[in-house]
């Protein structure tokens, strides 16, 4: 799951970028630059891979499965090698659903730090840290990049009112 979730959320760069179409057929195209969605081609699908990758990589953690690395400095140029991608990965994708995964991943690892006391929480905070710095910097980097604005996860959270929002939709399955 890691390894999936580490080589979709490079796609997904490689697409907010514009750089997939150096990569055809492997990576799909995404209508423009600013846009990712990995080989997955739907946000929320490649966010929540993004999430399921975090919580691989704290499982490996919490299990002691990082026996591939003799040194400590290798293992943690991978767990925070790994955070920084998926991070990325999961900013770039602009979902909501990630933003909301990946709070309840952090909430998992303290509940988990609770019982084994292996800085997971730490881990998953720092994590998250990063991730909303990259939600806040991204945008501007592409912009300085490329001159092209895109829309901010933070920003879709305000929706305007009105029958299609998604506010309205889930009033209404709620109500039925």
């Amino acid at each position: 799951w890691l390894l999936i979730a580490l080589l979709s959320s490079f796609i997904g760069i490689l697409q907010y970028f514009g750089f997939a179409d150096y990569f055809k057929p492997w990576v799909n195209q995404t209508p423009r630059i600013g846009e990712a969605f990995a080989n997955l081609r739907q946000r929320n699908l490649f966010a929540t891979l993004t999430g399921i990758g975090l919580i691989s990589l704290l499982g490996i953690i919490r299990f002691k499965r990082i026996t591939c690395f003799k040194s400590r400095l290798m293992i943690g140029v991978f767990v925070y090698g790994s955070v920084l991608i998926l991070a990325l990965g999961n900013a770039v994708s602009g979902s909501r659903t990630g933003l909301f995964e990946w709070i309840l991943v952090l909430i998992l690892a303290i509940w988990w730090d609770f019982s084994s006391k292996q800085g997971m929480g730490v881990i998953a905070l720092k994590a998250v840290l990063i991730y909303f710095l990259s939600v806040i910097s991204l945008p501007w980097i592409l912009y300085l990049l490329t001159g092209v604005k895109v829309d901010v996860a933070f920003n879709r959270l305000i929706e305007i009112p009105g029958c299609g929002s998604r506010k309205f939709l889930w009033l209404n399955v709620f109500e039925l």
